[in-house]
């Protein structure tokens, strides 16, 4: 495996400080659309507080824990777990949201 530098962290937060954002926006779309959201918790959220309050609750809770990452890029699995992070919201958020509103 390629160790990943902290040098990267700055790039990574950003991507996936990116990823929350679309997600948030692609979720918001998608369920006005009648799409189902996935996320187990997400959907709690919503159910109790609301769309657009239990979309800022989670996305935001996200973000502040990617902020906690970034202050932490000293320590060498953080690069891996902001990749790790980026590629999981890419494949289980981008792309599905994505393929939804192509079709």
């Amino acid at each position: 495996m390629r160790r990943l530098s902290p040098e990267t962290v700055p790039f990574l937060f950003l991507v996936n400080l990116g990823l929350q954002i679309w997600d948030g926006i692609a979720t918001y779309h998608g369920l006005r659309l009648g799409f189902p959201e996935g996320n187990p918790l997400v959907r709690t959220l919503i159910a109790e507080w609301g769309l657009a309050f239990g979309l800022v609750g989670a996305k935001s809770t996200a973000c502040g824990l990617l902020v906690s990452l970034r202050l932490l890029r000293a320590h060498p699995l953080i690069p891996h777990a902001l990749m790790l992070t980026a590629l999981w919201y890419a494949t289980f958020s981008f792309l599905p949201w994505m393929s939804l509103f192509l079709l």
